[in-house]
């Protein structure tokens, strides 16, 4: 899955227990982990990543 903000792309894919967000920037990777406790759906992913200033 893939999440636009701004101008900013970010892929979503899903483990077991969290959620692995990333973003490439030149030759730096960033990733972030969400938990599932935090985030149970797709949906509140995409959500939280528009309201975190994180992103």
């Amino acid at each position: 899955m893939t999440i636009v903000k701004d101008d900013k792309v970010f892929s979503v894919d899903e483990a077991v227990k969290k959620w692995i967000v990333s973003r490439k920037v030149g030759e730096l990777q960033i990733v972030v982990y969400i938990d599932k406790e935090i985030c149970g759906t797709r949906e509140e992913v995409e959500e939280y990543v528009e309201r975190e200033k994180v992103f």
